[in-house]
């Protein structure tokens, strides 16, 4: 990466824009990773100081806005302001994050954005790649380095000269799946939180790809409405989650809410999802003969209560647990006689009721409700 980011300082001299050059200049330099690998084979060769060691899969996506000032496609808040690059030094800026959906498939767009977001470079930030560069607000820059079996990702904005971050598992060839569908994230905050709006978009060829032995895979994406130039690496993405609002941020963040239910009994109705950070109220019915006993999982106000809370700042996986009421039995000796069977018990259970009779005395019958047998 040192030998692309010199030339980017000085002018240009055929007129055309920043961003194309730039564009340029990462396909004519994409192969500067690979010819590190070779010159270090090489060296080793040659000195014979180490051990040869082959080199970890990589997969190396290249992710950016366009990088010109007053350019439409930056990326800006709600209010319509180009997203922060932060006041003091790098990790000061607004959340853009690279991820994934869960659920996402490739037979439309609109379905890169199907279950939960899976953000892969959880704290990159748009000030990381543009304090010490010259990037306005509303532009970013970065490679981004994963390595098979690993959870570290080499992040590289242009300065500093890189740092890591963690993604939610270690990557293999089947973690994400090769083809998965990609997304960009992005923020109008400096943390993710109820006050947060974002959006997401992703492109028709935004496709996480396989690992290959020996050579790294790359991947270079850009949010842009245009196009690229003829021969360029770059894979425009333009398509939004909230297709309303292209480059800006509008959505509220949301929190799934699944409901589970032990027992006989009923949770009124509720939503998949819930704005990030909201209170909900949850009730549980139990059913004839039932009682409620708890709520249990995380978040819950009350949990010995029917009638709660649950905070939705987090994704919440609950359960209503009901079971049968207790029923009192008591059996009663008419003559002389002993009996056992007598207490407390579920209903629908089956107990075992007996009656012994004294010495001179016989067993007549049983009397009342419930026993099966006189």
């Amino acid at each position: 990466m040192v030998t692309c980011k010199k030339p980017l300082r000085k002018p240009f001299h055929d007129g055309s824009s920043f961003s194309r050059n730039l564009e340029a200049i990462f396909d004519i330099c994409k192969f500067t990773i690979l010819r590190f690998h070779f010159l270090a084979l090489f060296s080793f060769f040659l000195f014979g100081f180490a051990p040869i060691y082959a080199a970890d899969p990589t997969i190396v996506i290249h992710w950016s806005t366009v990088t010109t000032d007053g350019d439409p496609d930056l990326l800006k808040d709600r209010n319509g302001n180009p997203l922060s690059i932060g006041s003091g030094g790098n990790g000061s800026g607004y959340v853009a994050t690279l991820g994934y959906f869960d659920q996402a498939d490739d037979n439309s767009l609109q379905n890169h954005f199907l279950g939960s977001w899976i953000p892969l470079t959880e704290g990159t930030r748009v000030g990381d790649s543009s304090t010490g560069y010259g990037f306005s607000d509303g532009m970013f820059s970065f490679t981004t380095v994963f390595t098979k079996s690993s959870d570290l990702v080499t992040v590289f904005p242009f300065e500093p000269a890189s740092y890591q971050v963690q993604t939610p598992f270690p990557i293999t060839a089947s973690a994400p799946p090769s083809g998965t569908p990609i997304c960009i994230r992005f923020y109008d905050a400096t943390e993710i939180g109820p006050a947060a709006r974002y959006n997401t978009v992703t492109g028709s060829e935004w496709k996480w790809p396989a690992f290959s032995s020996g050579i790294p895979e790359n991947l270079y994406l850009k949010i842009s409405s245009g196009t690229a130039y003829a021969g360029s690496s770059w894979e425009y993405g333009n398509y939004f989650e909230d297709s309303d609002n292209n480059f800006t941020t509008s959505l509220e963040l949301q929190s799934f809410l699944t409901v589970n239910i032990t027992g006989s009994g009923s949770v009124g109705s509720l939503d998949p999802s819930y704005n990030y950070g909201s209170t909900v109220p949850i009730t549980a019915t139990p059913n004839a003969n039932m009682e409620f006993v708890e709520w249990q999982g995380s978040g819950i106000a009350q949990p010995s209560f029917a009638q709660t809370t649950v905070l939705m700042d987090a994704d919440r996986n609950i359960t209503a647990v009901f079971e049968p009421k207790d029923f009192n039995v008591l059996i009663n000796e008419n003559g002389n006689g002993s009996t056992t069977g007598s207490g407390l018990y579920p209903y629908g259970s089956t107990i075992n009721i007996t009656a012994t009779p004294a010495f001179g005395y016989e067993f007549s019958y049983w009397e009342g409700a419930g026993p099966d047998s006189n």
